[in-house]
């Protein structure tokens, strides 16, 4: 099966303005022990989280998936409908979270939280290629190859007061052991994930807010490459 990673629309005509959500409504303690905040990055939110009421921008469009600055940490909002696709569908272990979008008037929305990564089983370590680089990926060192995750994740915990980082160069994954049709990963090519059958269907329901970008398509920026004349690699080498 073909996977995608799923991402929000930038398309204006669509959105009206990008972040949608730019604020949440008062009171809330944003920082607080039990706001979005404190959502770990990965794992079980295991204390009673305080769900904040957002406030749509002023020149923003309504969809059913919408990028939202102060609660993005892991939770992606969308609205009943898309919520209702999803339901029919095989999702990663996740959670729904009911809110409110303010406008002219309160609409209902969730968000969507999944609480673990798939890095480790999902992709297909033999063959992704990842690009060593220097700090924000300004430079490229060398191209290298990981055994598997704990290799990964050894070698870039070794890079981080090297001030030089990862970035993938081409990601696989193991497609014909995935069973489900939506999952997160992180690390590489950090985001959410779809399978071409769930993307169908967002089509079919004609679900608004969101691309996506096939996964052999992908490969994260390295500036020396992409702007040469700004960042001329011979600056590094």
């Amino acid at each position: 099966m073909r996977f995608y990673k799923f991402e929000h629309s930038t398309d204006f005509k669509e959105i009206g303005v990008f972040d949608q959500i730019q604020s949440v409504l008062q009171p809330y303690d944003r920082w607080g022990s039990n706001s979005v905040s404190q959502i770990p990055l990965e794992g079980l939110i295991d204390f009673d989280l305080q769900i904040p009421k957002l406030q749509l921008a002023s020149s923003a469009l309504l969809t059913d998936f919408m990028h939202s600055v102060p609660t993005s940490r892991n939770l992606m909002l969308i609205s009943p409908k898309f919520k209702k696709v999803l339901e029919g569908e095989k999702l990663d272990e996740h959670s729904f979270f009911e809110t409110e979008v303010k406008a002219n008037v309160d609409y209902k929305y969730y968000f969507l939280h999944f609480p673990y990564s798939k890095t480790e089983q999902f992709v297909n370590w033999e063959k992704s290629i990842f690009a060593h680089t220097t700090n924000l990926g300004k430079y490229f060192i060398k191209e290298i190859q990981f055994d598997d995750y704990f290799h990964f994740m050894d070698f870039k915990k070794s890079l981080f007061e090297k001030n030089e980082e990862l970035k993938t160069r081409k990601l696989f994954l193991l497609d014909e052991f995935i069973t489900v049709d939506m999952f997160r990963l992180l690390w590489t090519c950090t985001g959410t994930y779809i399978s071409e059958k769930l993307k169908l269907k967002l089509e079919t329901h004609s679900i608004t807010g969101w691309t996506t970008t096939p996964v052999e398509e992908l490969s994260e920026i390295i500036l020396s490459e992409v702007y040469p004349d700004l960042y001329p690699q011979n600056n590094f080498n």
